[in-house]
Order: C-alpha cells, then sequence, then structure tokens
C-alpha cells in the first residue's frame, strides 16, 4: 500500500528529470527524479497519511497549487501526454 493509501502496481517509467534542470525550489542537494505511470488495483480512494492534510484525484487543467519542491506542473503533463495512444518516450536529461 502507498502512502496515500491506495494499492497500486508499477506500470511504466515516463521521465527521469535532473532537479537543477528545471523549476524545482533550489536547495543544497543534487539528485535526479524518477517517475513512474502506476495502475491502481481497485477503486479506492486516495487517503491522508503522515505527509499530507488532503488528497484526491484531479485532472490535468485542473490541478491544485503544487510544492515546487516536491513536484512541478509538467511532470504531470507528461504523465498525461505518455498515456496518450502512440506515446511511448520516456523523458529524461
Amino acid at each position: 500500500m502507498g502512502k496515500a493509501g491506495i494499492r497500486v502496481s508499477p506500470g511504466a517509467l515516463y521521465s527521469i528529470r535532473h532537479k537543477d534542470k528545471h523549476e524545482y525550489a533550489q536547495d543544497v542537494r543534487d539528485f535526479y527524479r524518477i517517475f513512474f505511470l502506476c495502475d491502481q488495483w481497485d477503486d479506492s480512494r486516495p487517503k491522508c497519511g503522515g505527509e499530507t492534510i488532503d488528497v484526491d484525484f484531479f485532472a490535468v487543467d485542473d490541478l491544485p497549487p503544487l510544492p515546487k519542491g516536491r513536484v512541478v506542473e509538467v511532470d504531470i503533463q507528461l504523465a498525461f501526454s505518455f498515456k496518450r495512444p502512440g506515446t511511448s518516450n520516456v523523458f529524461f536529461d
């Protein structure tokens, strides 16, 4: 079970991004972010955990404000574009 309280299995790797090459909040760490699409096992709703105060599913055109230290909107847009038919290229720096 993931941190959001939903059961998933890893699907496809869609992006590997170097933190300093994109609009993430700056800090002293240097790392890559690796993004996977996951398939949800059932239709359960996400739940709050130790790191969240509110959770839900959102359409790509209706995202809430995102914490740039963790994720930026383009990361989510890449996930949606990867799911379109005929798209299978992994984005990487």
